[in-house]
């Protein structure tokens, strides 16, 4: 999967996507192989799950040259239509360390701000999140293991890239996601 994910870059080249949006995302580590026998899970089960969160970025790559009207939002889902490239910090924190149902994040455009969003966009909680995931695909017989990352959703409006551009994602006390997208 290395193709389509990297840990904290200082470049992406432009030229690997066709019509890109960025959105600033909690990802959470799981921290053992997850026993689906004991679905569904509940928020109260979060430290037996996760036993960390990273801060990262998803860049969305519409591969359709249609609105996300025209595709419709099951064709998007079903032909992974959207979902292209993964971007994590190097640091994985502790999950006391964030108020998950209230935390602020920003990204930056070369250097001004072009969103805000808050944690708490994502389902209430980033945890939640998760949970459904979890337990969703345990409906099917799946599981997720050990040190497998769940990119919770994004906490602002994605935001188009253009090339050239210096992308900044302020996650707070948890530092920047830095990189120029050329």
């Amino acid at each position: 999967f290395s193709r389509f994910s990297i840990i904290k870059p200082n470049k992406i080249s432009s030229k690997k996507f066709n019509k890109p949006f960025i959105e600033p995302e909690i990802a959470l580590r799981v921290k053992n192989d997850i026993d689906i026998s004991k679905a569904p899970y509940s928020i109260e089960d979060s430290k037996f799950l996760f036993d960390g969160f990273v801060c990262a970025l998803e860049i969305v790559d519409f591969r359709f040259n249609k609105t996300l009207k025209e595709i419709g939002a099951l064709n998007l889902i079903a032909t992974n239509g959207a979902s292209e490239f993964w971007i994590r910090d190097t640091n994985i924190y502790d999950l006391e360390k964030i108020n998950f149902e209230n935390h602020k994040i920003n990204i930056s455009f070369n250097d001004e701000i072009v969103g805000s969003g808050n944690t708490n966009s994502v389902m209430g909680n980033p945890l939640n999140s998760a949970l459904w995931l979890i337990n969703k695909i345990a409906e099917s017989g799946e599981t997720l293991l050990k040190g497998q990352f769940i990119s919770t959703g994004t906490c602002t409006k994605a935001h188009e890239l253009k090339s050239n551009t210096k992308i900044s994602a302020d996650f707070g006390i948890f530092g920047k996601i830095e990189f120029n997208y050329n």
